[in-house]
């Protein structure tokens, strides 16, 4: 499934009449970086698009909105969106609809034995649940 993430991020810098400088700035994210992802030349990481998403004042799921479904409660095995990120060391299922407004984010991370990832911590508003098997 392609996301478009680049156009998405974009399009929601623009609107919101933010240069890349002052996103970068903002989000603490490399101007350089902000322009790969723009460019689709680079999948960024979790940690990367949740700062970007948080300086645009948006939802992390806004980059993966499918803009020509309608959002319904229920999604079906097979459904759900999946971004992999690390090499295909890692990925991150959406299991809940994205809809604004709504309070509950439900993302299922599989993550291999044996690699490393980034050990940045983020902090958000919020409450999180782990399942460690």
């Amino acid at each position: 499934m392609d996301f478009q993430i680049g156009s998405r991020l974009r399009e929601l810098r623009n609107k919101k009449k933010i240069s890349i400088a002052e996103l970068s700035k903002i989000s603490e994210v490399s101007t350089g970086l902000i322009s790969q992802i723009e460019r689709d030349l680079v999948v960024p990481s979790v940690v990367s698009l949740w700062r970007l998403a948080n300086a645009l004042e948006t939802n992390i799921n806004y980059f993966f909105e499918d803009k020509e479904k309608e959002d319904g409660i229920l999604i079906r095995r097979g459904d759900h969106k999946i971004i992999v990120t690390h090499h295909n060391n890692s990925f991150y299922k959406l299991l809940s609809p994205t809809r604004p407004g709504h309070l509950l984010d439900m993302t299922e991370v599989r993550l291999e034995k044996g690699c490393t990832y980034e050990k940045e911590t983020l902090c958000h508003e919020g409450e999180e649940c782990g399942l460690r098997r």
